[in-house]
């Protein structure tokens, strides 16, 4: 089944993680013009504000998903959004970032923090929505 196929069979709300840079906010971009009820998550507010003013996405929450009271604000969007709308969510983490080259020139601390940033965070969100009963469509884009 298409992406489009999965999206279209309700009303739905799209709630991608990491949709401030690159394909996350070409997604968006192209899911929002699709007509899909897009919110976008990201690090960097400016960013998802100057988006939602462009019409790019339809609203936003500020979050790092490394931080649990970021992942619990979330949760409570997700809790929200779900009163009127079908639920995705789609995550869109790299798997490493700076991009300082092949990746010999990674040290250790650079591997690890991208591997807690971009596998852990989704492992303890996921976690943390099946033990409120939360079951969603996901999207896993690594």
């Amino acid at each position: 089944m298409s992406l489009d196929n999965i999206l279209m069979m309700n009303k739905k709300a799209i709630l991608i993680i990491g949709a401030t840079g690159g394909i996350g906010k070409l997604l968006s971009k192209e899911l929002k013009s699709k007509g899909y009820y897009v919110i976008g998550n990201g690090r960097k507010e400016e960013v998802l504000k100057d988006m939602k003013e462009k019409n790019i996405i339809d609203e936003y929450i500020v979050g790092d998903l490394t931080n649990e009271n970021d992942r619990r604000k979330i949760i409570e969007k997700i809790k929200e959004l779900r009163k009127n709308y079908d639920v995705t969510l789609f995550y869109n983490l790299g798997i490493l970032y700076n991009y300082p080259g092949s990746f010999d020139k990674y040290d250790e601390k650079q591997i690890l923090q991208s591997f807690n940033t971009n596998t852990l965070s989704i492992m303890y969100l996921d976690n943390e929505l099946l033990k409120e009963g939360i079951i969603l469509g996901t999207i896993y884009m690594v």
